[in-house]
């Protein structure tokens, strides 16, 4: 039995069982132009698939194949549309077979002008000629020039996969002295399914839905050199998308983006930042607790210290992979408390009551 009595004919070409040969040739017409591998690109990918509606439509125009297959399938003419049942396969043949009548078969055969031998192959050809005239595109021409512009059968063209540019955000310590990090990168390969086919027994596969290819998500572990700076890039090879008929895949490139610090502002090895003291404590002096890359400190603020003033702190800033150590720079800020006591307020009014009769002492002068 031939392999086609297992396949659904009208639902590869999109047809009901009721069609007629005008929708048959119609259905097949927008198939061909949609799969056929000449008139798109010379696309091998297509080839399987416009020999699944070639068969189709051949058979279907048949009128003993059609009738044998409807048979074999369970197909049963009622008034309103066709029914699809599950019949004894050899019932189905003997019932068709018992109920033809082999002269008058191969009288209506041979009287049939609708159905002449080598019809299909005519219908075929008229419509693959229709299809290339409206591509603008002379048949007999393209078949002598075609072995030379495209790809053998059989033989696909290599094409190499996409590469990949994701970005990965470093603190400044990082790209320093350099990391290992895990990426995540989603790419794609070949459907595991259908192999890259697209379809599987003249259907869309349902895995990658007909592109031939999946995403998925894969962890590389990547190593950050010391030193790096911002927005370069690191190139990680062939981790990118993957190639099709022997073409290399893709790279991988990581932009390299070194996130702002709101504390901390880097020179080198050198760091600076800020810290807030009150007033009283800028005019009697105090120590002050402070944060820097090598842990917390105590620094010692002067009397009379004024805002912005800076104090450096050596080795206390940044530390390399060869033991060499920054400075950290503190500039002092002064500070109010957002609520004051009547008591404060009260001092606060004497303090700017003592500080007019200074200046007016001093212009006195």
């Amino acid at each position: 039995m031939n392999n086609y009595f297992y396949k659904n004919l009208y639902e590869i070409l999109g047809i009901e069982p009721t069609d007629d040969l005008v929708k048959i040739k119609s259905a097949y017409r927008s198939l061909a132009r949609k799969y056929h591998p000449d008139l798109n690109g010379g696309n091998e990918l297509y080839v399987s698939k416009f020999k699944e509606i070639s068969e189709a439509c051949e058979i279907l125009m048949d009128k003993d194949k059609k009738a044998l297959y409807d048979a074999f399938k369970g197909y049963v003419k009622t008034e309103t549309k066709s029914k699809y049942t599950q019949p004894d396969p050899q019932k189905a043949y003997r019932a068709y077979k018992s109920a033809q009548n082999t002269k008058n078969t191969k009288k209506e055969n041979a009287e049939d002008t609708n159905n002449p031998k080598g019809s299909f192959s005519q219908v075929l050809n008229d419509i693959l000629e229709g299809l290339f005239k409206e591509q603008g595109i002379n048949k007999t021409e393209y078949a002598k020039t075609s072995q030379k512009t495209q790809p053998k059968r059989g033989k696909k063209t290599p094409k190499d996969g996409e590469d990949i540019t994701t970005e990965l955000e470093i603190s400044y310590l990082e790209a320093l002295n350099g990391t290992h990090r895990t990426v995540n990168i989603l790419h794609s390969e070949i459907c595991p399914n259908c192999e890259g086919k697209m379809f599987i027994n003249g259907s869309q596969c349902p895995l990658c839905k007909g592109l031939g290819e999946t995403s998925i998500h894969k962890k590389i572990n990547v190593k950050i050199p010391k030193n790096v700076k911002q927005n370069s890039k690191i190139r990680i090879a062939s981790e990118g998308n993957r190639g099709r008929n022997g073409g290399k895949n893709g790279d991988v490139y990581l932009l390299i983006k070194i996130k702002n610090d709101e504390k901390y502002t880097y020179d080198g090895l050198n760091v600076s930042f800020e810290t807030t003291i009150y007033p009283h404590e800028a005019v009697f002096g105090t120590e002050h607790r402070v944060e820097t890359p090598q842990g917390a400190i105590k620094m010692k603020i002067p009397a009379n210290c004024s805002q912005g003033q800076k104090f450096r702190l050596s080795a206390h800033g940044l530390k390399d992979d060869k033991g060499n150590i920054g400075d950290a720079i503190v500039t002092v800020r002064l500070d109010l408390p957002d609520e004051l006591t009547e008591e404060e307020l009260e001092l606060y009014k004497k303090l700017s009551q003592l500080c007019k009769r200074r200046e007016q002492k001093e212009s006195a002068k």
